[in-house]
């Protein structure tokens, strides 16, 4: 079910009528109720357990030497989320859960 104020502030609905996701603006669709709680990461109202990073770590260290042991150089990218990158865009603040335009 598809429910809408205006032609951006619309927002998608499961069969028990919990958000699923909501179009931003220009289109741009936006999760919600998801299970990272992208919103309340990127709000700052929810930090990963300290535990997240320590398996973080041990992957890179083993990468790392699997990578050293055959000559190559390990990298590792961090790309931005959407709800990072495309802030303005979602028009969302998650706290009241109101779309804003």
């Amino acid at each position: 079910m598809v429910k809408s104020d205006s032609e951006y502030n619309q927002r998608f609905y499961a069969g028990n009528d919990m958000i699923k996701a909501h179009r931003g603006l220009d289109g741009f669709l936006f999760l919600e109720n998801d299970t990272n709680n992208v919103w309340q990461q990127v709000a700052g109202d929810w930090e990963l357990p300290k535990f997240f990073f320590d398996v973080w770590k041990a992957r890179h260290v083993a990468r790392i030497a699997i990578c050293k042991s055959i000559g190559a150089e390990y990298s590792h990218i961090i790309v931005p989320n959407k709800e990072t990158a495309l802030i303005d865009a979602a028009a969302y603040n998650y706290k009241s859960s109101v779309l804003t335009s």
